[in-house]
C-alpha cells in the first residue's frame, strides 16, 4: 500500500497513465473501425495477396488485391486476316475512303476521306456524283483473349476487357494472309489497303490495321471463384482494375488510411492502463490484491471504450469487447471477494 505525499503524487501519476491508455486505444480502435467500415462499402475485408499470389481453398468467395503480368493462355486472333497477338485484347479496324458532307452555315460542300463506318449517300443534299458503297466487306471488331491468367488466377471475360493500357499498333504478316487477299491487299505503313497508290486513294478503297493491347503489370481487386478471379455479385462493376502496382487506398481513394500496427497499439495501451490502476488502486490494497485488481479495471475500461467505437462499424465487435468488459468486471470481483476473505 501506498502512503502519504508519494503515494497520491503515484496515483495522480497512475490517473495520468490510465487516461493516456484509453487515448491510445480510443486513436487506434477509431482507426480500425473506419478502416472496416470504409472496406464495407466495397464488399467487405480484402485479402491482401499482392504478387506470385495463388489460389486456396479458404479463398472461396473472398474478395482479394492481386499484382502482376497477365500471362496470355490462349492468344485471341482475327481468323480472317490470319492476325493473332500475344495480348488481352486485338482490335481491327477498317476504314474505307467516301464522300462525306460538310455543312458550314448555309454551304454545303463534299469531301472523300477516310472513314469507319459506311456514310450512306442517298441522304446527302446532292447524291448525284457522290455516290459511297452500301457497306463494307469487313468491319471493325474487337478480339479478346479467351484465357488470361493473372498469377494462379483465371480472369473472368470481364476483367479481361477491362485490362487497362493503350493499344499500340501491329503489322500484320502479310504471307499469312489467305491468298485472296493477298490479292487485294499490300502492306502499307504497317497496315493493308486496297489502295494501288497510298498516297491517291480511290474512292471505295479499304484500309485495315490493328491494334494489340501491351501487356503490362495490373492490380486486381475481385472475389476468388475456385482459381478463378470474378466480379462480385450485388456489386457494380463487381471488380477493380488499374495499371501497375496499387495499393488498395490507390484503388479505392475513399477509403481512409490502413491502420498500422493494431495489435501493438492495443497491447501499449492495455500495460498503460493497468499500471496507471495499479498505481491508484496501492493506495489502499496490498500488492498481491493491486495487480491483478488492476488488469481487470484495465482491461474493463478499454474493452468498453472499443465496444463504444466499434458499435457504428461492427455491432459483432463491439458486442464481443463489451463480453470482455463483462468477463474482467467478474474476474475483478473475484479479487476483490478474496481481499475480503
Amino acid at each position: 500500500m501506498g502512503n502519504g505525499k508519494q503515494g497520491w503524487v503515484a496515483a495522480i501519476i497512475g490517473v495520468v497513465l490510465l487516461l493516456i491508455g484509453l487515448w491510445v486505444l480510443g486513436a487506434n480502435e477509431l482507426a480500425a473501425a473506419a478502416w472496416r467500415h470504409g472496406l464495407a462499402r466495397f464488399g467487405g475485408d480484402v485479402l491482401m495477396l499482392g504478387t506470385h499470389a495463388a489460389p486456396a481453398a479458404d479463398q472461396s468467395g473472398k474478395t482479394v488485391l492481386v499484382t502482376g503480368e497477365p500471362e496470355i493462355v490462349d492468344a485471341p486472333g482475327d481468323r480472317d486476316f490470319r492476325v493473332y497477338a500475344d495480348t488481352p485484347l486485338l482490335v481491327r479496324k477498317v476504314a474505307m475512303f467516301q464522300w462525306h458532307e460538310v455543312r458550314v452555315g448555309g454551304v454545303v460542300s463534299y469531301q472523300q476521306d477516310w472513314i469507319d463506318h459506311p456514310v450512306d449517300s442517298s441522304h446527302f443534299d446532292q447524291p448525284q456524283g457522290h455516290a459511297n458503297a452500301q457497306s463494307f466487306p469487313f468491319t471493325s471488331q474487337r478480339f479478346d483473349a479467351p484465357a488470361v491468367r493473372l498469377d494462379g488466377y483465371r480472369l473472368a471475360p470481364a476483367i479481361v476487357r477491362a485490362l487497362p493500357g493503350l493499344p499500340e499498333p501491329i503489322t500484320p504478316d502479310f504471307n499469312q494472309l489467305p491468298a485472296n487477299l493477298q490479292a487485294s491487299f499490300r502492306i502499307r505503313g504497317g497496315m493493308l489497303t486496297t489502295s494501288a497508290n497510298s498516297g491517291s486513294p480511290q474512292l471505295g478503297d479499304l484500309r485495315v490495321s490493328w491494334l494489340a493491347r501491351p501487356i503490362e503489370t495490373v492490380t486486381v481487386v475481385a472475389r476468388v471463384d475456385g482459381t478463378s478471379l470474378v466480379p462480385a455479385s450485388g456489386r457494380h462493376p463487381g471488380f477493380r482494375v488499374q495499371l501497375g502496382a496499387r495499393s488498395l487506398t490507390d484503388i479505392f481513394a475513399s477509403l481512409p488510411l490502413p491502420p498500422g500496427s493494431v495489435w501493438a497499439w492495443r497491447v501499449l495501451a492495455l500495460v498503460l492502463a493497468w499500471l496507471g490502476a495499479w498505481l491508484v488502486l496501492r493506495l489502499w490494497l496490498s500488492a498481491r490484491i493491486a495487480v491483478p485488481l488492476a488488469l481487470a479495471t484495465g482491461v474493463t475500461l478499454l474493452a468498453l471504450l472499443a465496444g463504444i467505437v466499434w458499435l457504428t462499424a461492427s455491432v459483432m465487435a463491439a458486442v464481443l469487447a463489451w463480453v470482455v468488459a463483462a468477463l474482467a468486471v467478474l474476474a475483478g470481483g473475484q479479487c476483490w471477494r478474496r481481499r475480503r476473505a
